[in-house]
């Protein structure tokens, strides 16, 4: 008899290549799933794609990329979802803001109190704060 651990093991970790040489990872339900990285590789390696469960998601960059062409979608839960900056980046600079798999326009998307929140952690992560004031400002760190 064969473990059902060690055959969740195998489909986890190894992943399927279909018809056209595209790697694709699957759950123990068929659905495309993996946590370590994309579960879709194109075969050239210029598209990937993120998913959890089946859903579109990432949550530290874009789910989709075509790497190739600069194009870059960020997906939350299976929606269009961006807080720090456009849910869909183009190489033409025709970029797309979403919520929650809405579309919005820009001067819409800014006046979000999720948005006005991310974007300034963002400003505040950039900032280049010298080792000599941040002691200054916060003491010395144990």
């Amino acid at each position: 008899m064969i473990d059902p651990l060690t055959i969740l093991y195998e489909q986890i970790k190894n992943p399927q290549v279909d018809y056209k040489g595209d790697l694709r990872w699957y759950n123990e339900k068929g659905e495309r799933h993996r946590l370590d990285g994309p579960a879709f590789i194109s075969k050239d390696g210029k598209r990937e794609e993120w998913y959890v469960n089946g859903e579109k998601h990432r949550e530290d960059g874009p789910a989709v990329e075509y790497l190739d062409a600069n194009y870059r979608e960020w997906w939350i839960r299976g929606k269009l979802h961006r807080e720090d900056g456009p849910a869909v980046m183009t190489d033409n600079g025709r970029d797309s803001y979403y919520l929650n798999h809405h579309l919005k326009a820009k001067s819409e998307w800014l006046k979000d109190a999720r948005v006005q929140r991310a974007l300034k952690i963002k400003e505040l992560e950039n900032k280049d704060i010298k080792d000599d004031d941040f002691l200054r400002k916060f003491g010395e760190v144990i």
